[in-house]
């Protein structure tokens, strides 16, 4: 789930706190083994995809490039960058691919199950070596459905556009929270933290967005509480599964 409610419908940011998505969507990325030096490709709406020189989104059929990584390539030395819009039939994604031979793919998680599906039983660019689902959530079905298929791992963040990237998942399957930018609680319906193994609203306070400070923000999304140190050896603070919204 992307977390966004919508309420306010307009939050003020600073030069810093815009910033700090680049620099956490990095430490996602470093987590995940991907190399800077690589290739990456996002299919995306074109509302969210860079502009073209023109100032116009880019239409179907139409390649997005870009000699660095979108938003890390201001602060990292990274590879080249490579976009396409979602409104591209399935088929034509699954070509482009092959085409551009990306080392790595950022797309929706329902984009990256469809890509599976469709490239199924085909030749797949050697080139791949990871997956970013992006802004919905992506169930351990459509997991291996994706990764029987292009044999990569698919990594995630969790986020929201009010706040920016609040925590990354790691291999364990726990979701840890960049603590220098954010507190998450997990919390019932009377607003009380739950317990290990219970399920409650992910409220989330950000530390880093001087212009607009949002204190125990109601994200409208449901996650899993958990204690105790995390398999992956990390020691950031944790929550499991997101379970979905109310």
């Amino acid at each position: 789930s992307s977390g966004t409610t919508g309420r306010p419908a307009v939050v003020a940011h600073t030069e810093r706190s815009n910033m700090m998505f680049s620099f956490l969507a990095q430490r996602g990325l470093r987590w995940s083994r991907w190399d800077p030096a690589g290739r990456v490709a996002e299919i995306r709406l074109p509302s969210q995809l860079p502009r073209r020189p023109d100032g116009g989104q880019y239409d179907i059929g139409e390649t997005c490039r870009l000699p660095n990584w979108r938003y890390l390539g201001r602060f990292f030395e990274t590879g080249d960058y490579r976009a396409f819009s979602v409104f591209n039939p399935v088929e034509a994604q699954v070509a482009w691919l092959r085409e551009h031979r990306p080392n790595y793919v950022s797309a929706y998680s329902e984009t990256l199950e469809q890509l599976a599906l469709a490239a199924r039983g085909q030749q797949l660019p050697g080139s791949l070596s990871g997956f970013n689902a992006l802004s919905e959530q992506l169930t351990d079905a459509m997991r291996r459905r994706i990764t029987e298929v292009f044999s990569v791992p698919v990594s995630q963040n969790y986020g929201l556009n009010e706040a920016g990237i609040i925590a990354a998942r790691c291999e364990a399957g726990r979701y840890h929270v960049h603590s220098e930018h954010c507190l998450v609680e997990i919390v019932d319906f009377e607003g009380r933290r739950c317990g290990p193994g219970e399920t409650g609203r992910i409220v989330v306070t950000v530390f880093s967005n001087l212009a607009m400070p949002l204190i125990r923000y109601d994200t409208d999304d449901i996650a899993e509480a958990v204690s105790g140190s995390c398999p992956c050896g990390r020691t950031l603070p944790a929550f499991g599964n997101i379970v979905g919204r109310y």
